[in-house]
Protein backbone atom coordinates (compact mmCIF):
# COMPACT_ATOMS: atom_id res chain seq x y z
CA UNK A 1 0.00 0.00 0.00
CA UNK A 2 2.51 2.69 0.97
CA UNK A 3 6.42 1.59 1.34
CA UNK A 4 8.05 5.12 0.71
CA UNK A 5 10.29 7.76 3.24
CA UNK A 6 10.22 11.41 3.10
CA UNK A 7 12.40 13.44 1.29
CA UNK A 8 11.43 16.44 2.33
CA UNK A 9 9.44 17.00 5.72
CA UNK A 10 6.19 19.23 5.96
CA UNK A 11 6.73 21.85 8.49
CA UNK A 12 3.10 22.44 10.12
CA UNK A 13 0.15 20.17 10.35
CA UNK A 14 -1.46 23.32 9.20
CA UNK A 15 0.54 23.10 6.09
CA UNK A 16 -0.61 19.50 5.67
CA UNK A 17 -3.87 20.30 6.18
CA UNK A 18 -3.74 23.23 3.24
CA UNK A 19 -2.14 20.84 0.67
CA UNK A 20 -4.38 17.91 1.20
CA UNK A 21 -7.47 20.16 1.19
CA UNK A 22 -6.08 21.64 -2.16
CA UNK A 23 -5.81 18.47 -3.66
CA UNK A 24 -8.92 17.37 -2.60
CA UNK A 25 -10.22 20.39 -4.01
CA UNK A 26 -8.91 20.09 -7.38
CA UNK A 27 -8.02 16.55 -7.96
CA UNK A 28 -10.31 14.41 -6.27
CA UNK A 29 -13.81 16.19 -6.18
CA UNK A 30 -14.63 15.70 -10.01
CA UNK A 31 -13.75 12.05 -10.00
CA UNK A 32 -16.33 9.40 -9.54
CA UNK A 33 -15.90 6.22 -7.42
CA UNK A 34 -17.55 3.80 -9.74
CA UNK A 35 -14.91 4.93 -12.88
CA UNK A 36 -11.97 4.91 -10.16
CA UNK A 37 -13.27 1.17 -9.29
CA UNK A 38 -12.92 0.14 -12.51
CA UNK A 39 -9.23 1.18 -12.58
CA UNK A 40 -7.48 -2.66 -11.62
CA UNK A 41 -4.13 -0.77 -10.87
CA UNK A 42 -5.39 1.80 -8.29
CA UNK A 43 -7.53 -0.33 -6.84
CA UNK A 44 -4.76 -3.06 -6.18
CA UNK A 45 -2.38 -0.21 -4.86
CA UNK A 46 -4.73 1.00 -2.06
CA UNK A 47 -5.58 -2.66 -0.38
CA UNK A 48 -2.87 -4.25 1.84
CA UNK A 49 -2.70 -7.52 3.55
CA UNK A 50 -0.43 -7.49 6.73
CA UNK A 51 0.20 -10.77 9.34
CA UNK A 52 1.96 -9.87 12.17
CA UNK A 53 5.25 -12.27 12.77
CA UNK A 54 3.40 -14.79 14.83
CA UNK A 55 0.95 -14.91 12.27
CA UNK A 56 -2.05 -14.94 14.81
CA UNK A 57 -3.13 -11.22 13.75
CA UNK A 58 -3.96 -9.90 10.30
CA UNK A 59 -4.84 -6.59 9.36
CA UNK A 60 -6.71 -5.84 6.13
CA UNK A 61 -6.83 -1.85 4.79
CA UNK A 62 -8.90 -1.39 1.89
CA UNK A 63 -8.87 1.77 0.85
CA UNK A 64 -10.46 1.13 -2.80
CA UNK A 65 -14.11 1.75 -2.37
CA UNK A 66 -12.66 5.55 -1.38
CA UNK A 67 -13.29 8.64 -3.66
CA UNK A 68 -9.18 9.08 -3.84
CA UNK A 69 -5.87 8.30 -5.43
CA UNK A 70 -2.02 7.47 -4.42
CA UNK A 71 -1.62 10.85 -4.36
CA UNK A 72 -4.59 11.24 -1.72
CA UNK A 73 -2.91 8.18 0.36
CA UNK A 74 0.20 10.24 0.27
CA UNK A 75 -0.90 13.44 1.61
CA UNK A 76 -2.90 12.08 4.78
CA UNK A 77 0.43 10.44 5.34
CA UNK A 78 2.38 13.94 5.49
CA UNK A 79 -0.77 15.13 7.49
CA UNK A 80 -0.33 11.87 10.26
CA UNK A 81 3.28 12.54 9.87
CA UNK A 82 2.95 16.30 10.74
CA UNK A 83 0.59 15.40 13.38
CA UNK A 84 2.33 12.55 15.25
CA UNK A 85 0.37 9.87 14.26
CA UNK A 86 3.32 7.65 12.64
CA UNK A 87 5.34 7.02 15.66
CA UNK A 88 1.49 5.84 17.71
CA UNK A 89 0.92 3.86 14.48
CA UNK A 90 4.11 2.24 14.67
CA UNK A 91 3.71 1.77 18.13
CA UNK A 92 -0.12 0.33 18.31
CA UNK A 93 0.82 -1.78 14.75
CA UNK A 94 4.24 -2.89 15.00
CA UNK A 95 4.27 -5.25 12.20
CA UNK A 96 3.63 -3.07 9.87
CA UNK A 97 6.16 -0.67 8.35
CA UNK A 98 4.41 3.01 8.67
CA UNK A 99 7.22 4.75 6.41
CA UNK A 100 7.05 8.46 5.89
CA UNK A 101 5.47 9.58 2.65
CA UNK A 102 7.62 11.15 -0.26
CA UNK A 103 6.54 14.57 -1.89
Amino acid sequence: LYHHSFSMPIATASQAWAILARHARDEIQSLRLQELCQDNDRVSSLVTVRSSDDGNNTLIVDFSRQRMTLETLNHLLHLAHARGCIDFMQHELPYHNYSQPNH
